[in-house]
């Protein structure tokens, strides 16, 4: 089902063409943003796992425990060691039980089906594409290497989160991978307030569909010295603080920034690491170091796939 999000098929292209500028089309005639079969899988999974959680009494610290919470409560209560653990004024502080909204069965589905594509699809082609790269400069590879196999020796050999949060050149590799391949080469938004366009003479009306173009953004020589050159430097700490806000935003930003966001990085580096600790990866002669990509996919899709060697280490 995770493969059937993303097949570039008339079908899923004209739907995502439909959700940005026919949105209340789709409204009017109940047309879906994914394939029924899609839709009607992921319903089903959530539907089950909610049911059984709530009938059988089950608590699991996992993002749908969370969900689960703010459908029954309309809030989640701080655990033992939050910042209002010991305060006496959470999430609740000041609004009544009968104020506050609570999230519908569907809602859930929804926060769910868009955590499950950050670990899926986008995780992977990231993954990809990093190796890629690697493989194209094999001194940037050899600084991760040497990265990796020095963490594990001081993590007794264990990848646990704290080692993976512990390789600051692989975070910087995953991030400028990020920048030349965004998952979401672009981002759609909806004024929720009329006002003015800061910077601009442009009026936005309520209701009006916006789209940022990530790739863009991040291919633009205004804010990125030659932008097609793979160089994780760029994401130093330094250099982070130097550049102009929001022209980097591979997950998005703002309150909608994407909610798989630390799972999706965390899986790339555990994919990375695991491959990397084991084996080296090299171009193949007739792997092209351009990758071309498929128009008719949303999501970057190498026309040529990606080719590697990989020679055990």
């Amino acid at each position: 089902m995770g493969q059937r999000i993303f097949e570039p098929s008339l079908d899923v292209n004209l739907r995502a063409l439909l959700a940005f500028f026919g949105g209340n089309i789709m409204k009017l005639f109940r047309i879906r943003g994914n394939p029924y079969d899609v839709h009607a899988f992921f319903t089903r999974i959530v539907d089950e796992m909610v049911t059984h959680r709530e009938r059988n009494g089950v608590e699991r610290a996992d993002m749908l425990n969370l969900l689960i919470k703010l459908k029954n409560e309309g809030f989640v209560p701080p655990d033992a060691h939050g910042e209002h653990a010991d305060k006496g004024n959470g999430p609740t502080n000041g609004v009544s039980k009968e104020s506050r909204t609570k999230l519908t069965q569907k809602e859930i589905a929804a926060q769910v089906f868009v955590f499950f594509l950050a670990g899926f699809e986008t995780t992977s082609t990231t993954t990809s594409f990093a190796l890629f790269e690697l493989a194209k400069h094999p001194d940037v590879q050899e600084k991760v290497l040497q990265e990796i196999d020095a963490t594990l020796r001081k993590y007794n050999g264990q990848v646990t989160y704290e080692a993976i949060m512990d390789m600051p050149y692989m975070e910087m590799v995953v991030q400028e991978t990020l920048r030349m391949y965004p998952a979401v080469p672009f981002l759609t938004r909806e004024a929720m307030v009329r006002r003015q366009l800061p910077l601009t003479d442009v009026l936005l009306d309520k209701g009006t569909r916006l789209m940022i173009p990530v790739n863009a953004l991040h291919y633009d020589p205004q804010y990125w010295d030659q932008p097609k050159r793979f160089d994780p430097l760029r994401f130093t700490e330094e250099a982070k603080k130097a550049r102009t806000g929001m022209v980097y935003m591979p997950f998005g930003d703002g309150p909608r920034i994407c909610i798989g966001m630390r799972l999706g990085l965390v899986q790339v580096k555990m994919a990375l690491i695991t491959i990397l600790s084991r084996a080296k990866v090299s171009l193949p002669a007739d792997m092209p170091k351009e990758a071309r990509m498929n128009p008719r996919c949303i999501i970057p899709t190498p026309i040529d796939g990606i080719r590697l060697n990989v020679s055990a280490r």
